[in-house]
């Protein structure tokens, strides 16, 4: 199990059961009225530690929440201190500026996560029940782009007219703040304004360098919709230069090669693997560059 993998259960434990310290010292009561119980509207069943402490509760009326404006019917648990640690949204609402569905499932804390529990539009973008919305992306996977975004997809899923590969750990599928596509793993090879472009992390068809570039794997897009880079799926000729499979390719937002293109996924490296096997840009060939209306 990778450590993306435990943090994964982790979220989903947080967020249905609470503190795993707390499961058996809880007592529950049932409200058939509308209470205020610490100071919180509730109704319905509410959970108490052995100290008397909130554990878990329902709103019976729309409410904010540590500094977020929660539906009525959101259930909400806390932590032992006291603190919200996550809630299940009852209604549709808006969340850190993502528009969530009823039921969605919600971790605050360490990990600002969301679990859709069906399918949604989040910033233009379709998203399938049971993806997981992470409202910031982690320093040092993306930070080119301030204020991006990402998810991981339960399955594949057609995303802006690319077929994104499901993935339960890293960084997933990145997204611009405004939900135009900054990177995925692609689910089948595909070629993208020309380059060919690949979705095998498999060292025996791709060489070592999908072990050693991490992210570069993925296929980035400009904010355009253009892409931005590649790793090359088999041997191709681009911009009058010769690649091989696991070479990758940088462009122009005008989509003409960029051979200063310093690769997008670098941060994704361990420090002791920084320096790829080889370069990503061949050096043989013409310097004659086409662009996205020519041939590649």
């Amino acid at each position: 199990m990778t450590a993306h993998h435990l943090l994964r259960g982790l979220i989903a434990v947080s967020i249905l059961y609470g503190p795993i310290s707390m499961m058996g010292a809880a007592k529950t009561q049932i409200l058939t009225e509308p209470t205020e119980v610490q100071g919180l509207p509730c109704q319905g069943k509410v959970e108490l530690s052995d100290n008397g402490r909130i554990v878990c509760c329902t709103l019976s009326r729309d409410y904010t929440v540590a500094g977020y404006s929660l539906p009525a019917g959101t259930t909400v648990r806390f932590s032992r201190s006291s603190q919200v640690e996550s809630f299940i949204l009852g209604k549709q609402a808006a969340i850190e500026g993502f528009i969530l569905p009823a039921g969605s499932e919600m971790s605050i804390g360490w990990a600002y996560t969301c679990t859709l529990f069906g399918d949604a539009v989040i910033r233009g973008v379709s998203l399938p029940a049971g993806s997981t919305i992470f409202f910031k992306t982690p320093k040092g996977w993306e930070s080119e782009v301030p204020n991006t975004w990402h998810c991981w997809l339960p399955k594949n899923t057609m995303i802006q007219g690319h077929l994104c590969r499901s993935i339960e750990d890293g960084c997933g599928v990145i997204f611009y703040p405004s939900g135009k596509l900054r990177a995925a793993g692609l689910a089948k090879d595909e070629e993208i304004d020309g380059v060919p472009c690949t979705s095998s992390h498999n060292p025996f068809r791709m060489g070592m360098r999908v072990i050693f570039y991490g992210l570069d794997v993925r296929a980035w897009f400009y904010e355009s919709g253009h892409l931005a880079q590649g790793m090359v799926s088999r041997a191709c000729r681009i911009g009058g230069r010769n690649f091989k499979p696991g070479d990758i390719v940088c462009l122009t937002p005008e989509g003409t090669l960029d051979p200063t293109g310093k690769t997008l996924g670098a941060a994704s490296r361990r420090a002791d693997k920084i320096t790829p096997p080889q370069s990503h840009l061949p050096s043989e060939g013409s310097a004659l560059d086409t662009g996205r209306s020519g041939a590649h």
